[in-house]
Protein backbone atom coordinates (compact mmCIF):
# COMPACT_ATOMS: atom_id res chain seq x y z
CA UNK A 1 0.00 0.00 0.00
CA UNK A 2 1.29 3.46 -0.87
CA UNK A 3 2.06 5.62 2.15
CA UNK A 4 -0.27 8.36 0.92
CA UNK A 5 -3.11 5.83 0.58
CA UNK A 6 -2.49 4.45 4.06
CA UNK A 7 -2.46 7.92 5.62
CA UNK A 8 -5.68 8.83 3.83
CA UNK A 9 -7.31 5.64 5.14
CA UNK A 10 -6.14 6.57 8.64
CA UNK A 11 -7.57 10.07 8.27
CA UNK A 12 -10.97 8.71 7.21
CA UNK A 13 -10.98 6.20 10.06
CA UNK A 14 -10.18 8.89 12.62
CA UNK A 15 -12.77 11.26 11.17
CA UNK A 16 -15.51 8.64 11.48
CA UNK A 17 -14.39 7.60 14.97
CA UNK A 18 -14.45 11.22 16.05
CA UNK A 19 -18.01 11.58 14.74
CA UNK A 20 -19.15 8.68 16.92
CA UNK A 21 -17.22 10.00 19.94
CA UNK A 22 -18.64 13.49 19.41
CA UNK A 23 -22.20 12.17 19.29
CA UNK A 24 -21.66 10.04 22.40
CA UNK A 25 -20.08 12.98 24.23
CA UNK A 26 -23.01 15.24 23.39
CA UNK A 27 -25.52 12.66 24.60
CA UNK A 28 -23.57 12.11 27.83
CA UNK A 29 -23.23 15.84 28.52
CA UNK A 30 -26.90 16.42 27.74
CA UNK A 31 -27.88 13.62 30.11
CA UNK A 32 -25.67 15.03 32.86
CA UNK A 33 -26.96 18.56 32.60
CA UNK A 34 -30.31 19.38 30.96
CA UNK A 35 -31.93 16.19 29.65
CA UNK A 36 -35.30 15.12 31.14
CA UNK A 37 -34.84 12.56 33.88
CA UNK A 38 -37.05 10.01 32.12
CA UNK A 39 -34.86 10.11 29.01
CA UNK A 40 -32.21 7.90 30.64
CA UNK A 41 -33.42 4.58 29.23
CA UNK A 42 -33.70 5.77 25.64
CA UNK A 43 -30.38 7.57 25.85
CA UNK A 44 -28.66 4.47 27.22
CA UNK A 45 -29.97 2.44 24.31
CA UNK A 46 -28.74 5.03 21.83
CA UNK A 47 -25.32 5.18 23.47
CA UNK A 48 -25.18 1.40 23.38
CA UNK A 49 -25.79 1.33 19.64
CA UNK A 50 -23.23 4.07 19.00
CA UNK A 51 -20.59 2.38 21.15
CA UNK A 52 -21.16 -0.91 19.31
CA UNK A 53 -20.76 0.78 15.93
CA UNK A 54 -17.63 2.63 17.10
CA UNK A 55 -16.12 -0.58 18.49
CA UNK A 56 -16.68 -2.53 15.27
CA UNK A 57 -15.37 0.34 13.16
CA UNK A 58 -12.06 0.25 15.01
CA UNK A 59 -11.60 -3.30 16.28
CA UNK A 60 -11.14 -5.37 13.14
CA UNK A 61 -8.42 -6.88 10.96
CA UNK A 62 -8.50 -4.01 8.45
CA UNK A 63 -7.53 -1.54 11.18
CA UNK A 64 -4.83 -3.88 12.43
CA UNK A 65 -3.33 -4.24 8.95
CA UNK A 66 -3.46 -0.49 8.37
CA UNK A 67 -1.66 0.31 11.62
CA UNK A 68 0.89 -2.45 11.09
CA UNK A 69 1.62 -1.03 7.63
CA UNK A 70 2.12 2.47 8.99
CA UNK A 71 4.21 1.21 11.90
CA UNK A 72 6.51 -0.63 9.49
CA UNK A 73 7.12 2.68 7.69
CA UNK A 74 7.59 4.74 10.85
CA UNK A 75 10.76 6.32 9.46
CA UNK A 76 8.71 7.97 6.70
CA UNK A 77 6.17 9.46 9.11
CA UNK A 78 6.22 12.82 10.85
CA UNK A 79 6.60 12.83 14.64
CA UNK A 80 2.89 13.57 14.99
CA UNK A 81 1.87 10.77 12.61
CA UNK A 82 4.15 8.25 14.31
CA UNK A 83 2.77 9.18 17.74
CA UNK A 84 -0.79 8.84 16.45
CA UNK A 85 -0.06 5.34 15.17
CA UNK A 86 1.57 4.42 18.49
CA UNK A 87 -1.45 5.58 20.51
CA UNK A 88 -3.91 3.86 18.18
CA UNK A 89 -2.03 0.57 18.37
CA UNK A 90 -2.09 0.76 22.18
CA UNK A 91 -5.82 1.49 22.12
CA UNK A 92 -6.51 -1.30 19.64
CA UNK A 93 -4.57 -3.80 21.75
CA UNK A 94 -6.60 -2.84 24.81
CA UNK A 95 -10.01 -2.82 23.14
CA UNK A 96 -9.39 -6.12 21.36
CA UNK A 97 -9.15 -7.80 24.76
CA UNK A 98 -12.61 -6.51 25.81
CA UNK A 99 -15.58 -8.48 24.41
CA UNK A 100 -17.92 -6.20 22.48
CA UNK A 101 -20.97 -7.14 24.55
CA UNK A 102 -19.16 -6.09 27.73
CA UNK A 103 -17.97 -2.85 26.13
CA UNK A 104 -21.53 -1.93 25.12
CA UNK A 105 -23.00 -2.98 28.46
CA UNK A 106 -20.47 -0.82 30.30
CA UNK A 107 -21.33 2.23 28.17
CA UNK A 108 -25.01 1.81 28.95
CA UNK A 109 -24.32 1.19 32.64
CA UNK A 110 -22.26 4.37 33.05
CA UNK A 111 -25.05 6.47 31.55
CA UNK A 112 -27.67 4.88 33.80
CA UNK A 113 -25.41 5.14 36.86
CA UNK A 114 -25.00 8.88 36.45
CA UNK A 115 -28.72 9.53 36.76
CA UNK A 116 -29.11 7.15 39.71
CA UNK A 117 -26.07 8.63 41.48
CA UNK A 118 -27.46 12.15 41.17
CA UNK A 119 -30.80 11.04 42.59
CA UNK A 120 -29.10 9.12 45.40
CA UNK A 121 -26.95 12.11 46.30
CA UNK A 122 -29.94 14.42 46.57
CA UNK A 123 -31.75 11.90 48.77
CA UNK A 124 -28.59 11.02 50.75
CA UNK A 125 -29.38 7.38 49.94
CA UNK A 126 -26.24 5.35 49.24
CA UNK A 127 -28.14 2.07 49.02
CA UNK A 128 -29.94 3.37 45.94
CA UNK A 129 -26.63 3.78 44.12
CA UNK A 130 -24.71 0.86 45.64
CA UNK A 131 -25.66 -1.84 43.10
CA UNK A 132 -24.66 0.43 40.20
CA UNK A 133 -21.38 1.31 41.88
CA UNK A 134 -20.59 -2.35 42.45
CA UNK A 135 -21.23 -3.14 38.78
CA UNK A 136 -19.05 -0.23 37.60
CA UNK A 137 -16.22 -1.32 39.92
CA UNK A 138 -16.53 -4.91 38.70
CA UNK A 139 -16.40 -3.83 35.05
CA UNK A 140 -13.41 -1.57 35.73
CA UNK A 141 -11.44 -4.30 37.46
CA UNK A 142 -12.27 -6.81 34.74
CA UNK A 143 -11.23 -4.43 31.95
CA UNK A 144 -7.97 -3.73 33.77
CA UNK A 145 -7.25 -7.42 34.12
CA UNK A 146 -7.84 -7.90 30.39
CA UNK A 147 -4.87 -5.55 29.88
CA UNK A 148 -2.55 -7.39 32.26
CA UNK A 149 -3.42 -10.24 34.60
CA UNK A 150 -0.34 -9.75 36.79
CA UNK A 151 0.34 -6.02 37.12
CA UNK A 152 -1.14 -4.28 40.21
CA UNK A 153 -4.68 -3.05 39.55
CA UNK A 154 -3.89 0.46 40.77
CA UNK A 155 -1.04 0.83 38.28
CA UNK A 156 -3.22 -0.47 35.45
CA UNK A 157 -6.00 2.01 36.19
CA UNK A 158 -3.62 4.88 36.84
CA UNK A 159 -2.03 4.31 33.45
CA UNK A 160 -5.37 5.07 31.81
CA UNK A 161 -5.32 8.59 33.25
CA UNK A 162 -1.65 9.41 33.80
CA UNK A 163 0.31 7.52 31.18
CA UNK A 164 3.73 6.53 32.51
CA UNK A 165 2.84 7.18 36.17
CA UNK A 166 2.69 4.32 38.68
CA UNK A 167 2.89 3.68 42.41
CA UNK A 168 6.67 3.73 42.23
CA UNK A 169 6.46 7.40 41.30
CA UNK A 170 3.44 8.42 43.38
CA UNK A 171 4.40 6.78 46.68
CA UNK A 172 7.55 8.94 47.09
CA UNK A 173 5.50 11.97 45.95
CA UNK A 174 2.87 11.53 48.67
CA UNK A 175 5.50 10.63 51.23
CA UNK A 176 7.32 13.89 50.46
CA UNK A 177 4.07 15.83 50.85
CA UNK A 178 3.36 14.14 54.18
CA UNK A 179 6.88 14.78 55.45
CA UNK A 180 7.15 18.43 54.40
CA UNK A 181 3.60 19.76 54.65
CA UNK A 182 2.60 18.46 58.08
CA UNK A 183 5.12 20.76 59.85
CA UNK A 184 3.73 23.71 57.89
CA UNK A 185 0.19 22.76 58.82
CA UNK A 186 1.18 22.48 62.48
CA UNK A 187 2.33 26.11 62.37
CA UNK A 188 -0.98 27.45 61.08
CA UNK A 189 -3.54 24.91 62.25
CA UNK A 190 -4.75 26.92 65.24
CA UNK A 191 -4.22 30.41 63.86
CA UNK A 192 -7.29 32.51 63.05
CA UNK A 193 -7.81 32.97 59.32
CA UNK A 194 -9.68 35.92 57.86
CA UNK A 195 -11.94 34.19 55.36
CA UNK A 196 -15.18 36.03 56.01
CA UNK A 197 -15.16 37.23 52.40
CA UNK A 198 -15.74 33.61 51.36
CA UNK A 199 -18.74 33.17 53.66
CA UNK A 200 -22.21 34.55 53.14
CA UNK A 201 -24.91 34.39 50.52
CA UNK A 202 -23.76 34.52 46.91
CA UNK A 203 -26.60 34.36 44.36
CA UNK A 204 -26.11 31.61 41.79
CA UNK A 205 -26.60 33.94 38.83
CA UNK A 206 -23.85 36.23 40.16
CA UNK A 207 -21.48 33.28 40.58
CA UNK A 208 -22.23 32.20 37.02
CA UNK A 209 -21.41 35.68 35.70
CA UNK A 210 -18.18 35.58 37.71
CA UNK A 211 -17.28 32.20 36.17
CA UNK A 212 -17.77 33.59 32.67
CA UNK A 213 -15.80 36.70 33.59
CA UNK A 214 -12.87 34.60 34.83
CA UNK A 215 -12.91 32.57 31.63
CA UNK A 216 -12.82 35.77 29.63
CA UNK A 217 -9.84 37.02 31.66
CA UNK A 218 -8.09 33.71 30.96
CA UNK A 219 -8.53 34.36 27.27
CA UNK A 220 -11.04 31.59 26.59
CA UNK A 221 -13.29 32.23 23.60
CA UNK A 222 -16.96 31.64 24.48
CA UNK A 223 -17.63 30.57 20.88
CA UNK A 224 -15.83 27.32 21.65
CA UNK A 225 -17.14 26.30 25.07
CA UNK A 226 -20.36 25.91 27.03
CA UNK A 227 -20.72 26.22 30.79
CA UNK A 228 -23.52 24.24 32.42
CA UNK A 229 -24.29 22.90 35.89
CA UNK A 230 -24.64 19.45 37.44
CA UNK A 231 -24.03 17.72 40.76
CA UNK A 232 -20.40 16.82 40.01
CA UNK A 233 -18.23 19.13 37.87
CA UNK A 234 -16.42 17.76 34.84
CA UNK A 235 -15.16 18.79 31.42
CA UNK A 236 -15.68 17.06 28.08
CA UNK A 237 -13.34 18.20 25.32
CA UNK A 238 -14.93 16.71 22.21
CA UNK A 239 -13.00 18.96 19.83
CA UNK A 240 -10.84 22.03 20.17
CA UNK A 241 -13.87 24.03 18.99
CA UNK A 242 -16.38 22.21 21.23
CA UNK A 243 -15.56 22.03 24.93
CA UNK A 244 -18.34 21.40 27.45
CA UNK A 245 -17.77 22.41 31.08
CA UNK A 246 -20.10 21.42 33.91
CA UNK A 247 -19.73 23.02 37.33
CA UNK A 248 -21.73 23.19 40.54
CA UNK A 249 -22.59 26.30 42.52
CA UNK A 250 -23.34 26.52 46.25
CA UNK A 251 -24.99 29.73 47.33
CA UNK A 252 -23.13 29.77 50.65
CA UNK A 253 -19.77 28.43 49.35
CA UNK A 254 -18.48 30.56 46.50
CA UNK A 255 -15.06 28.87 46.45
CA UNK A 256 -16.37 25.30 46.35
CA UNK A 257 -15.15 24.50 42.84
CA UNK A 258 -12.28 20.52 41.71
CA UNK A 259 -8.57 20.57 42.12
CA UNK A 260 -6.65 17.32 42.66
CA UNK A 261 -3.33 16.72 44.42
CA UNK A 262 -1.44 15.44 41.39
CA UNK A 263 -2.82 18.15 39.12
CA UNK A 264 -2.00 20.79 41.72
CA UNK A 265 1.55 19.48 41.98
CA UNK A 266 1.95 19.59 38.19
CA UNK A 267 0.60 23.14 38.24
CA UNK A 268 3.03 24.28 40.93
CA UNK A 269 6.01 22.97 38.95
CA UNK A 270 4.71 24.52 35.73
CA UNK A 271 4.12 27.82 37.55
CA UNK A 272 7.74 27.80 38.71
CA UNK A 273 8.88 27.42 35.09
CA UNK A 274 6.43 30.06 33.88
CA UNK A 275 7.72 32.58 36.41
CA UNK A 276 11.13 32.45 34.72
CA UNK A 277 9.53 34.02 31.65
CA UNK A 278 6.58 36.02 32.98
CA UNK A 279 5.80 38.25 35.98
CA UNK A 280 2.85 35.99 36.80
CA UNK A 281 1.91 37.59 40.12
CA UNK A 282 1.89 41.11 38.69
CA UNK A 283 -0.12 40.01 35.66
CA UNK A 284 -2.63 38.28 37.90
CA UNK A 285 -3.03 41.33 40.13
CA UNK A 286 -3.83 43.40 37.04
CA UNK A 287 -6.18 40.78 35.64
CA UNK A 288 -4.02 40.43 32.52
CA UNK A 289 -3.88 36.68 32.05
CA UNK A 290 -3.71 36.51 28.26
CA UNK A 291 0.13 36.17 28.38
CA UNK A 292 -0.26 33.26 30.81
CA UNK A 293 -2.75 31.53 28.52
CA UNK A 294 -0.47 32.11 25.53
CA UNK A 295 2.52 30.69 27.41
CA UNK A 296 0.53 27.55 28.24
CA UNK A 297 -0.70 27.26 24.67
CA UNK A 298 2.83 27.44 23.24
CA UNK A 299 4.54 25.21 25.81
CA UNK A 300 1.81 22.66 26.56
CA UNK A 301 -1.58 22.83 24.86
CA UNK A 302 -0.43 22.77 21.26
CA UNK A 303 1.29 19.40 21.76
CA UNK A 304 -1.89 17.50 22.61
CA UNK A 305 -0.92 13.85 23.20
CA UNK A 306 2.37 14.08 21.37
CA UNK A 307 4.23 13.43 24.63
CA UNK A 308 3.44 11.45 27.77
CA UNK A 309 2.65 13.64 30.82
CA UNK A 310 6.03 13.08 32.47
CA UNK A 311 7.97 13.76 29.27
CA UNK A 312 6.00 16.92 28.53
CA UNK A 313 6.49 18.21 32.08
CA UNK A 314 10.23 17.63 31.80
CA UNK A 315 10.34 19.47 28.45
CA UNK A 316 8.48 22.44 29.92
CA UNK A 317 10.23 22.60 33.28
CA UNK A 318 13.67 21.27 32.42
CA UNK A 319 13.54 18.53 35.07
CA UNK A 320 11.43 15.50 36.06
CA UNK A 321 8.28 15.69 38.16
CA UNK A 322 9.02 16.67 41.76
CA UNK A 323 6.91 17.34 44.85
CA UNK A 324 9.23 20.11 46.05
CA UNK A 325 7.49 22.82 44.00
CA UNK A 326 4.07 21.99 45.41
CA UNK A 327 5.51 22.04 48.93
CA UNK A 328 7.20 25.39 48.24
CA UNK A 329 3.97 26.80 46.81
CA UNK A 330 1.92 25.77 49.84
CA UNK A 331 4.60 27.02 52.23
CA UNK A 332 4.69 30.39 50.47
CA UNK A 333 0.90 30.53 50.43
CA UNK A 334 0.72 30.03 54.20
CA UNK A 335 3.57 32.44 54.98
CA UNK A 336 1.34 35.46 55.55
CA UNK A 337 -0.89 33.46 57.86
CA UNK A 338 2.06 32.59 60.09
CA UNK A 339 3.24 36.18 60.37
Amino acid sequence: MELRTALEALRKLQKTRHAYAHAQGLLFFDGATVAPKASMTARSATLGVLSQKAYRLFVNEDTRHLLDELKSREGELTQSQARQVELLMEELDQLTRIPIEEYVAYTELVNESLAVWEDAKKRDDFLLFQPYLEKVVDFTKRFARYKDAHKPLYDLMLDDYEKGIDQGILDPFFEALRRDIIPVLDQVRDLPVEDSFLRGSFPIDVQERLAHRLMSILGLDSQYFMLATMEHPFTVGMHRTDVRIATHYYENEMASSPSYALGSAYSAQILNAMERDLPVEALTERGELAPVTQWLRERIHQHGKLYKPGSLLERVCGEPFSAKYYVAYLTRKMKDVCM
